[in-house]
């Protein structure tokens, strides 16, 4: 009975207080989303310059995992009449928002501050490609969503469209005045001129002495002294003609000169023949031939 009472009051007590809930159909009963939700992609308008943000460099294009993005630049002509500092504008854009997968890779990519993530996240459609959103439409997601969250450029110096102001026109240099001077001031001091000239010119000009014996120095310098420890030119000639002369071998004493030995070969030679016809005891001894230079012992030939 009084768990009974308790939930009775808990209903009586909720009885009476607002509905919470809200009603998705109506869009004046739906709940707002938070500040860091993150919908489909949409870009940005310069309201300083009246014009989009993005220049069409392709990066977010290149970076998309989906591939759902096509876009394509243009020359600006605010650029050309000196009105923005962005010399590309975008031209066409285009995404296929049902291949997006929210990923936010683009926003991350961008140099220029030109794409955000929106809170749009209602669009539906009973079409295959009734979600593609072209330039138009993203622009329009863009400045829905600038003026919820109060949106501003991360680098506003960096990407802000306004032109910088003109060079100041530089300053003109102040012409010099010119002052008579008069023809006897300027001889004199021509003539100042050209004598402290030729002092200078007469204080760097050595003697003329000087130059001459410092040639003659140098050029005894540079010829090479004789050696004291080397002999002369004839005696050291006269020591290579006895140094041949002893390295030439000595006659052997033992030795007969060369005449000596070819009379002694003639001798047996001729007294082989007789003088006469008168037999003699001499004729019949055999004769001994005389020694000659060849039969010499090698031992003794060899001697000095």
């Amino acid at each position: 009975m009084i768990g009974f009472l308790e939930g009775l009051k808990v209903t009586l007590k909720t009885a009476g207080r607002k509905p919470v809930t809200a009603e998705y159909p109506q869009p004046d009963k739906r709940q707002e989303v938070q500040p860091r939700y993150m919908g489909f992609p949409a870009l940005t308008w310069d309201n300083q310059v009246n014009e989009p943000y993005c220049t069409g460099c392709m990066v977010c294009i290149r970076n998309c995992p989906t591939q759902c993005m096509s876009a394509q630049m243009k020359d600006n002509p605010q650029h050309a009449a000196g009105k923005s500092r962005r010399r590309k504008i975008i031209d066409e854009f285009e995404i296929n928002l049902g291949r997006c997968i929210l990923c936010g890779i683009c926003v991350d990519v961008c140099n220029f501050d030109a794409i955000e993530m929106s809170h749009e996240h209602e669009l539906s459609k009973y079409e295959r490609n009734g979600n593609r959103v072209d330039l138009p439409q993203l622009l329009d997601m863009g400045r829905q969503y600038q003026q919820a969250t109060g949106w501003q450029p991360k680098q506003p110096e960096k990407n802000s469209g306004v032109p910088p102001p003109p060079k100041a026109p530089s300053k003109k240099a102040e012409p010099i005045e010119l002052v008579a001077v008069p023809r006897e001031a300027v001889e004199r001091r021509n003539a100042a001129i050209r004598q402290r000239a030729a002092e200078q010119a007469a204080a760097a000009e050595p003697p003329s002495d000087a130059p001459q014996s410092a040639d003659s120095a140098k050029r005894g310098a540079s010829q090479p002294t004789a050696n004291p420890a080397e002999p002369p030119h004839g005696a050291s000639q006269s020591a290579d003609t006895t140094t041949q002369g002893a390295s030439q071998p000595t006659a052997n004493p033992a030795e007969p000169p060369h005449d000596a030995s070819q009379s002694a070969e003639t001798t047996p030679h001729g007294a082989s023949q007789p003088t006469d016809t008168t037999p003699s005891a001499d004729t019949t001894k055999p004769t001994t031939p005389t020694q000659s230079n060849n039969d010499t012992p090698q031992s003794e030939r060899t001697q000095p």
